[in-house]
């Protein structure tokens, strides 16, 4: 991917490179977290990737389809309008989107579809009339989101998109900080005892979607720190991480941390999850 002048959080970068050169990149995507202007410059960046007319690195930035993507002014790039003072995705644009997804693109390989502050504009009656086209969806079709909070959204939602979290700039709860370092020294420590009992504080739900995000935000940092970047939240643990584990490995316990988020919010049991959670954090960083 050619990011051109966007400035995206650099974690972010790595997953969709690493997506897209295993042709990988999924029709739907929630863009969670970050800055409102974050979230939009980055599904102005995708709209741009999907309907490039060049070949090569995409997107090139300087063909037509790219100047008209950035300026969101591209026929086949669709930002939802909404409608009344909130500007709710109603049913009857949510029906007309999914009519319109089965017509070819005018000019581009793709067409987009974009839904800026979902998780505030989308409610569930909506969500539901867009659940079966996430679940048959049509080719050469991207699906874009941006929520602040993607845990709002309904769990058939999520379970049929690829969350990509921004790293949030402001603050976490000390006690979720200190948890989630306790959770990181866990999946270091070669005794598993440690980790069992950090993981075993993940029984509550509002806890274990407050510190769950934290440990990303941890383990981010141990790839900034591979890598010879700044650390956002604790350098002393980033730099543990480096030390211990590849950046491979480091993804995959951040992948994992989404698919927990996910069960999470289907209600799953949570004694289970939390078993289930340090097995494979075990299984993954040893």
């Amino acid at each position: 991917m050619n990011f051109l002048d966007f400035n995206i959080d650099y974690m972010l970068k790595e997953e969709l490179q690493s997506l897209e050169k295993q042709n990988k990149l999924p029709h739907a995507i929630i863009i969670n977290g970050g800055s409102e202007i974050e979230r939009l410059n980055t599904a102005i960046f995708l709209s741009m990737w999907a309907t490039c007319s060049e070949s090569g690195e995409l997107p090139c930035g300087k063909c037509k389809s790219c100047m008209n993507a950035k300026a969101k002014n591209h026929g086949d790039v669709y930002f939802a309008k909404g409608s009344g003072k909130t500007e709710i995705y109603n049913a009857e644009e949510i029906k007309q989107i999914t009519n319109d997804t089965v017509l070819k693109a005018n000019s581009a390989r793709n067409k987009v579809y974009i839904f800026l502050d979902s998780d505030k504009r989308m409610p569930p009656i909506s969500q539901n009339m867009f659940l079966k086209t996430l679940e048959e969806p049509p080719e050469n079709v991207l699906f874009i989101l941006t929520t602040q909070n993607s845990n709002t959204l309904l769990s058939t939602i999520l379970s049929r998109a690829t969350v990509f979290n921004i790293p949030l700039k402001d603050g976490f709860q000390e006690e979720d900080i200190e948890l989630a370092k306790d959770i990181i020294k866990g999946i270091i420590n070669p005794l598993e005892i440690d980790l069992l009992y950090a993981t075993g504080k993940l029984t509550k739900k509002q806890t274990a979607l407050n510190v769950l995000p934290v440990v990303s935000r941890l383990l981010r940092d141990g790839i900034a720190c591979s890598v010879g970047g700044k650390c956002t939240l604790d350098e002393e643990t980033g730099k543990a991480l480096s030390k211990r584990l590849t950046k491979s490995r480091l993804l995959r316990l951040i992948e994992l941390n989404e698919r927990a988020i996910v069960k999470i919010n289907q209600n799953v049991n949570l004694n289970l999850l939390a078993t289930w959670l340090c097995g494979e954090y075990r299984r993954i960083s040893w």
